[in-house]
């Protein structure tokens, strides 16, 4: 199960992935990871806004009990990283909170772009009828 996206490249794009996100797990009956996952797309739809470059493209996908969420920008500068931060940071949370909600999370360079993904871990709904 896949599907992708083309989000928004201003402050609408987290809202557009949680949407997106919501609508992809109830129809292929996943909702144990929705927060989670809601999660971390809003913070990679957003991370892509700020520090990347349109077209942003949220890319879903479920293997295997888990979900993987990716948000492709058309830049390949600025690659993530887990900030440092101080007791009185107002921002930078982000990854942080990505890193530890997900299995696991990184990047991957493409010819002009990168996506910025988390694998998390997700259980499938019981099928009726099954023992």
């Amino acid at each position: 199960m896949e599907r992708h996206r083309p989000l928004s490249p201003n402050s609408t794009a987290a809202g557009e992935a949680r949407s997106a996100v919501r609508s992809a797990l109830e129809q292929w009956q996943v909702p144990g990871c929705l927060d989670d996952a809601l999660l971390v797309a809003s913070e990679l739809a957003t991370n892509a806004v700020v520090h990347g470059a349109a077209p942003v493209v949220l890319h879903l996908r479920v293997t295997d009990g888990d979900l993987f969420v990716g948000v492709e920008d058309a830049s390949e500068k600025d690659l993530p990283q887990v900030q440092e931060l101080t007791e009185n940071a107002t921002a930078g949370r982000g990854l942080a909170l990505v890193a530890a909600t997900s299995r696991k999370w990184g990047w991957q360079r493409h010819n002009g772009s990168k996506t910025v993904w988390a694998q998390i871990p997700c259980a499938a709904a019981p099928q009726s009828g099954t023992a």
